[in-house]
């Protein structure tokens, strides 16, 4: 969701250096496929990811009536407060995928308290 998110909102402002995406990818193919897309959007890539774990994938199945994700988290798996903390000032922060990150789901709180103690104009969105 983070990466449909980033790339959208690249290509409605025209504008490189007002979205950054923080985020994790492997050393893998997947993760070189995403790098050149950011790139090709306008997206400025902050990649926490490592070199020992894939990249993440998230499988949408789609019905008449519902649908289903099929999430295989991979490096953003490892995300944790220290992602919140490299990010510098910003306007808005917006949080995806949080569901994929278990260490960030319980630091998240207490990061965004901080983060807005530096900048309180802050404002927070999540999907």
């Amino acid at each position: 969701m983070q990466s449909n998110t980033a790339c959208h909102l690249a290509s409605l402002l025209q504008d490189a250096a007002k979205v950054r995406l923080y985020t994790a990818l492997g050393k893998d193919a997947w993760g070189d496929t995403l790098r050149e897309k950011y790139r090709s959007s306008g997206v400025f890539l902050h990649d926490h990811g490592c070199e020992k774990v894939s990249s993440g994938v998230c499988v949408v199945l789609s019905g008449c009536k519902d649908r289903a994700f099929l999430t295989s988290p991979g490096a953003v798996a490892f995300l944790d407060r220290h992602v919140i903390q490299s990010i510098g000032m910003c306007d808005h922060l917006h949080v995806g995928g949080l569901f994929s990150m278990p260490k960030l789901q319980i630091e998240l709180a207490e990061s965004l308290k901080n983060a807005k103690k530096k900048n309180p104009n802050l404002t927070v969105s999540r999907s």
